[in-house]
């Protein structure tokens, strides 16, 4: 039988488990849900804790990213409150690692109604409303912040409940964890969730190039050597390691990707965003008659170190990327800003046009233009919260549908309306 016995000192009282448990905090107000910081998660030969924030949760003194196998004696803390291992019992004891650092990576199909998103991962994922979510979705569908949490354990992905809700296979009873097998089904409360292993996955879902895992809300291939998907700013979601750069890509790319892993860590540094106008910026843009791509890469790093937040120039490193064709690096930038600057509707607007420019490529892949296109609709829809009467954003959004109708093939699909609009509009 499993069970896990934590010593709550601030109580100091003992905890028994038996099933899993979200560690909930209570907010300030009164009329606030409590927040989610972590999942105890039991499995056939251990019990593993899972932090659900960037922030808050320590494992023997150090912060928690991913999740670590609780052992006899060990020590964490979520949001300040302390617990200890005091005992654990498992089905199946072993001394093998149950955990794998480098698990076969997997794709997501997540049908919202008539929207439909596709995410392709290789370490653990938390799907929710919530904008901190790897895999954030529209609110609604009868969604939580955090829904429900993928990982990989015991040589095989689990999606666990977070939400106390359940999870349910078609026509099965709600559990709170579900081990997944490719071609599985399972329904997160109005959205109904399709895994595939990558390598399994068939032609018409995007079969997605390896990637490896850095920090990326949230893109599949951007460029004939980066892969890009849409996950709030993890750069894991580029696709693209310097080691495969190296070996098919131009010497650009692979110094691009580890700049960015560099300005990833530097934007999560604390800092104000600012925008003040540097004189480098007009000698950074390059171009075909411009500077070195190389050494203009070299030049942001050095502007970038002095004012790691500067929106302007957070803005024409994007641009720069744009104009060397590596445009999953540019929206990378964007959407790191977009941390940064949540409410901006012109950073949402530039993510979505960098993706309309990516997906209307005539030598882009079906599936990369396909995925492109849900990024762009995403994003829009996200600046028509902040600006619900903006008539642009709104036949934007329009149009960048029915070209996306338009390129899975589905012409008879559209409105009379959209079939009149030119092809370059």
């Amino acid at each position: 039988m499993m069970e896990l016995c934590l010593y709550q000192y601030s109580i100091k009282r003992v905890l028994t488990l038996h099933s899993p448990r979200v560690l909930r905090v209570r907010p300030a107000g009164p009329d606030q849900p409590k927040r989610r910081f972590a999942l105890l998660a039991p499995y056939q030969t251990c019990w593993m804790l899972y932090p659900l924030r960037d922030q808050g949760v320590l494992f023997n003194g150090l912060p928690l990213t991913r999740g670590v196998v609780l052992k006899v004696g060990a020590l964490f803390s979520v949001n300040g409150t302390e617990y200890g291992v005091e005992g654990l019992k498992v089905d199946r004891p072993t001394y093998q690692d149950p955990t794998n650092p480098n698990p076969p990576r997997c794709l997501l199909t997540l049908e919202c109604g008539e929207e439909f998103f596709r995410e392709e991962t290789g370490s653990d994922l938390i799907i929710g409303s919530a904008s901190r979510c790897g895999r954030q979705l529209p609110p609604g569908h009868g969604l939580e912040t955090e829904h429900a949490l993928l990982a990989f354990a015991e040589d095989k992905w689990h999606l666990h409940d977070l939400a106390g809700a359940g999870l349910a296979r078609p026509g099965g009873r709600p559990c709170q964890r579900l081990g997944l097998c490719d071609g599985d089904r399972a329904r997160l409360g109005n959205v109904e969730l399709v895994f595939r292993l990558a390598g399994h996955a068939p032609s018409v879902e995007p079969a997605v190039a390896p990637a490896v895992k850095a920090a990326p809300e949230h893109d599949q291939a951007s460029s004939p050597t980066l892969a890009c998907s849409d996950t709030a700013s993890s750069l894991s979601q580029v696709g693209l390691s310097p080691a495969v750069a190296q070996q098919h890509g131009s010497p650009l790319e692979a110094q691009a990707y580890a700049f960015c892993q560099w300005l990833q860590k530097r934007l999560r540094q604390p800092g104000t965003p600012s925008s003040a106008w540097l004189d480098i910026k007009f000698a950074l843009l390059g171009g075909p008659d411009g500077p070195d791509p190389v050494q203009t890469l070299a030049r942001f790093k050095e502007a970038l170190e002095q004012a790691p937040h500067n929106r302007d120039l957070l803005l024409t490193l994007a641009q720069f990327f744009e104009t060397q064709q590596l445009f999953a690096l540019a929206r990378f930038v964007l959407k790191e800003m977009h941390r940064l600057l949540p409410q901006d509707v012109d950073l949402m607007r530039n993510v979505a046009e960098i993706c309309l420019l990516q997906a209307r490529q005539s030598d882009v892949a079906d599936h990369v233009a396909l995925e492109a296109f849900d990024t762009a609709i995403r994003y829009l829809l996200r600046a028509l919260k902040v600006t619900p009467d903006d008539h642009s954003l709104q036949h934007l959004v329009q149009q960048t549908r029915g070209w996306r109708t338009l390129r899975a093939g589905h012409y008879e699909a559209l409105p009379e309306t959209f079939r009149s609009i030119p092809a370059d509009s």
